[in-house]
């Protein structure tokens, strides 16, 4: 005897199926143009996807965010091999929210900062940090690259995220271009609500470096 399917069911599997195209299509499609958009064009790039916001900018905010945070505990606990066992799963689940949470409050700085000169709005903001996740999930690409070849570098950026500063020119020329391009989408966000260029220009590292601080000490609390 056939049973039919009731229509909250159907229409449930219908939204979970179109909410999984939409994730597909946004890795597929909308995340390789953010990334040209972001490294070919650094000068405008950000301020035109800032400029032009469509429907779906909300998700693809939320997607760039989580899979930053995902990048960031994943990546890490495949490097240091057998000294994941030393530092213990908490260790890379608190790099990984440290991750997300700086990335929100890049957002969160946004949203101040644009309020303060005009109208905005949260949900929107969340696009600044979502594409300031793009250069801080190309650092830890790269640095999980870099520790396939040296045994060291993974345990003490866990033990002392500092010590990058310390790990030759390239690791510091690597740490010093993500900061620079997380700033520049920044400024780019705000020059693209009418922020004023010289004040965007002040604003912008301060908001990047205090949202890593305190994302640094919120981490250390639940720590």
């Amino acid at each position: 005897m056939e049973q039919n399917q009731t229509p909250g069911g159907g229409k449930a599997a219908t939204q979970t199926s179109a909410k999984m195209d939409d994730i597909k299509a946004f890795y597929k499609e909308s995340l390789p143009k953010i990334f040209k958009a972001i490294f070919l064009e650094p000068v405008t790039g950000a301020y035109e996807i800032f400029s032009v916001r469509t429907e779906k900018s909300y998700q693809h905010s939320l997607l760039l965010i989580a899979t930053t945070g995902v990048l960031f505990i994943l990546l890490p606990y495949l490097a240091v091999g057998e000294l994941r066992e030393f530092f213990g799963f908490k260790m890379f689940l608190m790099m990984g929210i440290g991750a997300a949470v700086a990335l929100l409050l890049i957002a969160a700085f946004s949203f101040g900062i644009k309020s303060l000169f005009g109208k905005s709005n949260f949900k929107n903001e969340l696009l600044t940090g979502g594409i300031c996740g793009i250069p801080l999930s190309l650092f830890i690409v790269i640095s999980f690259v870099l520790s396939l070849f040296s045994k060291d570098l993974a345990g003490s950026m866990i033990e002392s995220p500092t010590t990058l500063l310390g790990g030759g020119w390239f690791v510091t020329l690597l740490v010093l271009y993500c900061l620079l391009s997380m700033i520049n989408i920044f400024q780019q966000s705000l020059r693209s609500s009418g922020t004023k260029d010289n004040m965007s220009w002040y604003l912008s590292p301060v908001s990047i470096l205090l949202s890593f601080y305190l994302a640094g000490k919120i981490v250390s609390g639940l720590l």
